[in-house]
């Protein structure tokens, strides 16, 4: 494995923005998506190399997938903030 590989998906890189995206995301998952992502290893190499069956391979895409999307929607800008323009105005008298 590279030294990059590793970094990221180790977690010690320097890329805020990277970093942030795959917070949250076990080590197995992490892997599996950058070697997916990143470098666009198969399935079956990916489970080759991880020492799983391409299935787990697979879901352990898609939950970092589903995860990672979650992430991006929550750093929208005003994601999250939930106010009604009504809560923020005075009453009108």
């Amino acid at each position: 494995m590279s030294a990059n590989l590793r970094a990221v998906t180790t977690g010690s890189t320097t890329d805020s923005t990277a970093d942030a995206r795959l917070d949250g995301l076990t080590p197995a998952e992490r892997q599996v998506f950058v070697l997916r992502e990143a470098f666009s290893y198969g399935y079956r190499e990916i489970a080759e190399t991880m020492g799983l069956t391409e299935t787990a391979c697979r879901q352990l895409h898609r939950r970092a997938q589903q995860r990672t999307a979650a992430r991006r929607r929550n750093e929208e800008p005003g994601a999250g903030l939930g106010h009604d323009l009504g809560d923020l105005l005075p009453a009108a008298a």
